[in-house]
Protein backbone atom coordinates (compact mmCIF):
# COMPACT_ATOMS: atom_id res chain seq x y z
CA UNK A 1 0.00 0.00 0.00
CA UNK A 2 1.30 3.51 -0.85
CA UNK A 3 2.65 5.56 2.16
CA UNK A 4 3.02 9.16 2.44
CA UNK A 5 6.48 9.99 4.33
CA UNK A 6 5.81 13.07 6.47
CA UNK A 7 8.70 15.35 8.16
CA UNK A 8 7.99 18.13 11.11
CA UNK A 9 9.88 21.13 10.40
CA UNK A 10 9.47 24.99 11.08
CA UNK A 11 11.34 28.10 9.92
CA UNK A 12 11.76 29.68 13.43
CA UNK A 13 10.80 28.31 16.64
CA UNK A 14 8.84 30.86 18.71
CA UNK A 15 8.98 28.80 22.28
CA UNK A 16 6.69 26.51 23.72
CA UNK A 17 3.51 28.49 22.78
CA UNK A 18 4.17 27.96 18.85
CA UNK A 19 1.04 26.61 17.49
CA UNK A 20 1.20 23.29 15.51
CA UNK A 21 -0.77 22.94 12.20
CA UNK A 22 -3.06 20.08 11.18
CA UNK A 23 -4.30 19.53 7.67
CA UNK A 24 -8.05 20.04 7.68
CA UNK A 25 -9.38 17.00 6.53
CA UNK A 26 -8.74 14.12 8.78
CA UNK A 27 -10.54 11.29 7.66
CA UNK A 28 -10.93 8.98 10.76
CA UNK A 29 -9.55 9.74 14.21
CA UNK A 30 -6.18 7.72 13.54
CA UNK A 31 -4.95 10.14 10.87
CA UNK A 32 -3.34 12.75 12.59
CA UNK A 33 0.81 12.98 12.18
CA UNK A 34 0.96 16.11 14.32
CA UNK A 35 -0.32 14.23 17.28
CA UNK A 36 1.96 11.53 16.92
CA UNK A 37 4.76 13.24 16.21
CA UNK A 38 4.63 15.08 19.35
CA UNK A 39 3.83 12.01 21.47
CA UNK A 40 7.22 10.63 19.97
CA UNK A 41 8.67 13.87 22.01
CA UNK A 42 6.57 12.55 25.26
CA UNK A 43 4.25 15.81 24.36
CA UNK A 44 0.83 15.66 25.41
CA UNK A 45 -1.00 16.20 22.21
CA UNK A 46 -3.90 17.43 23.52
CA UNK A 47 -1.76 20.26 25.14
CA UNK A 48 -0.34 21.84 22.45
CA UNK A 49 -2.11 25.28 20.42
CA UNK A 50 -3.19 23.99 17.02
CA UNK A 51 -4.45 25.44 14.17
CA UNK A 52 -6.42 23.67 11.09
CA UNK A 53 -5.58 24.36 7.46
CA UNK A 54 -7.00 23.37 4.39
CA UNK A 55 -4.42 21.90 2.26
CA UNK A 56 -0.53 20.35 2.43
CA UNK A 57 0.30 23.16 0.38
CA UNK A 58 -1.12 25.89 2.55
CA UNK A 59 0.43 24.15 5.23
CA UNK A 60 3.73 24.52 3.97
CA UNK A 61 2.90 28.06 3.00
CA UNK A 62 1.84 28.83 6.63
CA UNK A 63 4.79 26.76 8.20
CA UNK A 64 7.34 28.83 5.93
CA UNK A 65 5.57 32.13 6.82
CA UNK A 66 6.87 31.20 10.68
CA UNK A 67 3.51 30.83 11.81
CA UNK A 68 4.17 27.55 13.73
CA UNK A 69 5.30 24.16 12.87
CA UNK A 70 3.79 21.21 10.70
CA UNK A 71 4.20 17.84 9.02
CA UNK A 72 4.87 18.38 5.71
CA UNK A 73 5.33 15.56 2.96
CA UNK A 74 9.15 14.94 2.55
CA UNK A 75 8.48 15.88 -1.17
CA UNK A 76 7.21 19.24 -0.37
CA UNK A 77 10.40 20.05 2.55
CA UNK A 78 13.19 18.76 0.81
CA UNK A 79 13.24 21.89 -1.33
CA UNK A 80 12.22 24.12 1.00
CA UNK A 81 15.26 22.87 2.98
CA UNK A 82 17.94 23.26 0.73
CA UNK A 83 16.42 26.72 0.23
CA UNK A 84 17.22 27.10 3.80
CA UNK A 85 13.79 28.44 3.86
CA UNK A 86 12.84 25.43 7.08
CA UNK A 87 14.81 23.56 9.71
CA UNK A 88 14.08 20.12 10.37
CA UNK A 89 12.68 18.93 14.35
CA UNK A 90 14.14 15.94 14.09
CA UNK A 91 12.70 12.88 15.77
CA UNK A 92 11.03 9.78 14.02
CA UNK A 93 9.51 9.97 10.64
CA UNK A 94 5.86 9.64 10.72
CA UNK A 95 4.00 7.92 7.57
CA UNK A 96 0.14 7.74 6.56
CA UNK A 97 -1.34 5.26 4.51
CA UNK A 98 -3.01 6.53 1.70
CA UNK A 99 -6.19 4.67 -0.33
CA UNK A 100 -7.31 5.44 -3.84
CA UNK A 101 -11.17 5.46 -3.39
CA UNK A 102 -12.95 5.28 -6.88
CA UNK A 103 -16.74 4.33 -7.56
CA UNK A 104 -17.17 0.84 -8.23
CA UNK A 105 -19.21 1.79 -11.20
CA UNK A 106 -16.85 0.59 -14.43
CA UNK A 107 -15.98 3.43 -16.42
CA UNK A 108 -13.01 3.19 -19.12
CA UNK A 109 -12.23 6.99 -18.20
CA UNK A 110 -12.03 6.37 -14.68
CA UNK A 111 -10.00 3.01 -14.86
CA UNK A 112 -7.56 4.68 -16.87
CA UNK A 113 -7.58 7.33 -14.33
CA UNK A 114 -6.87 4.86 -11.16
CA UNK A 115 -3.95 3.32 -13.71
CA UNK A 116 -2.63 6.72 -14.03
CA UNK A 117 -2.70 7.34 -10.49
CA UNK A 118 -1.40 3.64 -9.09
CA UNK A 119 1.54 3.72 -11.24
CA UNK A 120 2.57 7.60 -10.03
CA UNK A 121 2.30 6.38 -6.74
CA UNK A 122 4.04 3.75 -7.16
CA UNK A 123 6.86 5.88 -9.06
CA UNK A 124 7.06 8.28 -6.45
CA UNK A 125 5.67 7.73 -3.48
CA UNK A 126 7.81 5.23 -0.63
CA UNK A 127 6.13 1.89 -0.16
CA UNK A 128 5.89 -0.43 2.50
Amino acid sequence: MPRRRVLAFTRSLQGSECPSFQINGDFDGSDDPQSAWLCSQGVDPALAPRHLVPSTHELADAVVAGLGWGMLLTMQAEPLLARGELIALGGETVTSALFWQVATTRSALLEALTDTVLETARRELEQR
